[in-house]
């Protein structure tokens, strides 16, 4: 009897056996089998070992010689990007007004059914300062494109937008209505919200299908503007209600210039508090800064930049920087030398083409502590996810008390990989302790 209740509770709710488990834990590298209960990693060991998890309520896969390793995670796949990709116009090649307006035509020729023109992408640097902050000439200029249905375009910055005179007539009569104060980007993008909700939540399934079926359990959304992280976490948190997620999200908030340090730290928390309401499934906790001195119309300053990653550090977010040329480059490394002097310990990364002078490395204290992502640190993802996601307590491994994602292959995925990912499709993928392709 006294067997009978430790049997019922020691019972794992699936098993693996039978396989070539690579665990990516140093001190037990590979294992024959491996227990998984409540959606986290229970036991590994031989066959023998995990025998005593098994009762008839356990579901016990034979992996047949199969190999098992920890779920891949994606890290530059920009998933809340791709999703909306073709359902708007991208303008992140634009490089002048003429060639904007080209787009626009063009993007309109193409879509005239469509009741709404949205674009993403632009560059503030196109446009003469005067005519940036003229409402009116401005709408007056994107009329000539585009003059007879609204279109509303968010620039790259994630801050402004621009819209025509038909879209500044919604815009105006509707914030009149509401008696609206302040017009803001996200009033105009809610307002005219130019997706269809339904349809966007079909790509996300489709898309971590996608994922599912080469191994992939976690992805990190990087590069995409507040409103298609928003839009692409409402999609999910609505599968998750319907018990249909099979994927772990890791969201980021981006900027690409100076921004007050007490308004970003709002929107980072703000962002952090809905995902921590879903669980582990859901992750907030990263800040991206693009440093790009040559395009950007308000580049950061060394001060400024220090300012803003101490102060998003203390409030225990990492951080990740691209660094376009040499210059930012040095730029991104002296801010994350001054964060680490402050005694931070969050996740530091900077990535970049370029490569830090041999001189300047050696002035640095704190080099080593920061992820430096190289072409070579890329094609190695599938050991460093878990490291710039700042999961390597869940993630990365199997072993006990993990999360027990685990992906399933015919031969092994790490001899065949592109950008640290799998080439060929899975056989199985679990997530939480639970199969979700099969």
């Amino acid at each position: 009897m006294a067997f009978g209740f430790f049997k019922k509770n020691l019972a794992a709710d699936l098993v693996l056996k039978n396989g070539k488990i690579i665990t990516q834990d140093a001190n037990l590298p590979q294992v024959e089998a491996v227990a998984c209960k409540d959606g986290k990693i229970a036991a590994v060991g031989s066959c023998e070992d995990i025998e005593i998890f098994i009762n008839k309520e356990t579901q016990v896969i034979d992996l047949q010689g199969k190999y098992a390793v920890p779920g891949f995670t994606s890290l530059w796949d920009s998933p809340a990007l791709k999703v909306f990709r073709d359902k708007y116009l991208d303008l992140t090649g634009c490089n002048s007004k003429d060639e904007l307006l080209s787009l626009i035509s063009s993007w309109k020729a193409l879509h005239e059914d469509s009741d709404i023109i949205f674009g993403f992408g632009y560059n503030e640097g196109i446009f003469e300062e005067d005519l940036l902050h003229d409402i009116s000439a401005m709408s007056g200029f994107l009329d000539l494109a585009c003059p007879d249905k609204p279109a509303v375009f968010l620039c790259r910055n994630n801050i402004s937008c621009i819209y025509n005179s038909q879209a500044a007539q919604i815009i105006n009569q509707t914030a009149e209505e509401e008696m609206v104060q302040y017009i803001t980007t996200p009033y105009i993008l809610n307002l005219l919200i130019p997706f269809d909700f339904e349809e966007i939540e079909q790509y996300v399934s489709e898309s971590m299908m996608k994922n599912a079926q080469r191994g992939i359990t976690s992805v990190l959304s990087l590069g995409a503007p507040d409103y298609f992280e928003s839009i692409y976490r409402d999609c999910l948190i609505s599968l998750y209600n319907e018990n249909l997620l099979c994927q772990r999200f890791f969201s980021s908030y981006y900027i690409n210039r100076p921004v007050l340090p007490k308004n970003l730290i709002h929107q980072l928390m703000q962002m952090k508090t809905t995902c921590n309401e879903i669980g582990d499934f859901f992750n907030a906790k990263l800040l991206l800064v693009i440093l790009d001195g040559e395009s950007c119309p308000m580049d950061f300053s060394q001060k400024a930049l220090n300012t803003i990653l101490e102060q998003v550090a203390d409030k225990g977010f990492d951080i990740y920087l691209q660094a376009k040329d040499k210059t930012d480059l040095e730029k991104a490394y002296m801010a994350c030398e001054h964060v680490r002097g402050k005694g931070y310990r969050v996740m530091l990364a900077v990535e970049s083409s370029d490569n830090l002078p041999d001189d300047m490395k050696k002035e640095l204290m704190y080099s080593d502590s920061i992820f430096c992502i190289s072409r070579e640190f890329k094609d190695e993802q599938w050991q460093n996810a878990s490291l710039i996601i700042n999961c390597s307590d869940k993630l990365g491994t199997i072993e006990i008390g993990k999360f027990a994602d685990i992906a399933v292959f015919e031969s092994n995925p790490y001899q065949h990989t592109c950008d640290g990912l799998p080439e060929e499709k899975a056989v199985m993928t679990i997530i939480d302790g639970i199969v979700v392709y099969q």
